[in-house]
């Protein structure tokens, strides 16, 4: 997996609650609008517990993983809307 650096920070969030009336409000959020590629979290395992572990699974085998460093990926693009409406 390759993650693309870019400027973008992580909190390319968008919301905008939008009033119709004093009673009914519509609103909206958006996260990683503009769709950026970065890393959250890193870190470093034992290779050696890894691969022992992975050597009880026949479709692994011993000596599966190579690289020690995990990155955890941005989320991708979401959207969600809705109404809320008071009585």
């Amino acid at each position: 997996m390759t993650i693309r650096r870019s400027r973008a920070t992580p909190r390319s969030t968008f919301t905008r609650p939008t009033y119709v009336t004093k009673n009914i409000q519509l609103y909206g959020l958006v996260n990683n609008l503009f769709d950026a590629h970065y890393g959250l979290f890193g870190n470093f395992y034992n290779l050696e517990a890894a691969n022992s572990a992975a050597a009880a699974d026949p479709a692994t085998g011993n000596g599966f993983f190579t690289n020690p460093r995990t990155i955890t990926p941005s989320p991708p693009t979401t959207a969600y809307g809705g109404v809320r409406v008071r009585f």
